[in-house]
């Protein structure tokens, strides 16, 4: 199995879709993702809430493995 690592440009070119064959090789990679039920749930949430994709995926990843704390030293 090989593992791919998504940076945020792709999402860039997923969400804005401003260069098509780079936004339908993202659309194609997310199909083909082991957790593809997660990354669903964390663009939702990324769309809807407007948070930072990092943390939408945390949160999808959390409601997925059933988590209920996290440890983050993060600050607003």
């Amino acid at each position: 199995m090989t593992v791919v690592f998504m940076d945020t440009n792709s999402f860039v070119r997923y969400f804005t879709n401003d260069i098509l064959h780079l936004a339908q090789g993202v659309q194609a990679l997310i199909e083909r993702a082991k957790h593809r039920n997660i990354i669903n749930e964390a663009l939702a949430v990324y769309v809807n809430k407007n948070i930072d994709y990092v943390d939408a995926y945390t949160a999808a990843y959390m409601k997925d493995r059933n988590l209920k704390k996290l440890c983050s030293s993060k600050r607003r």
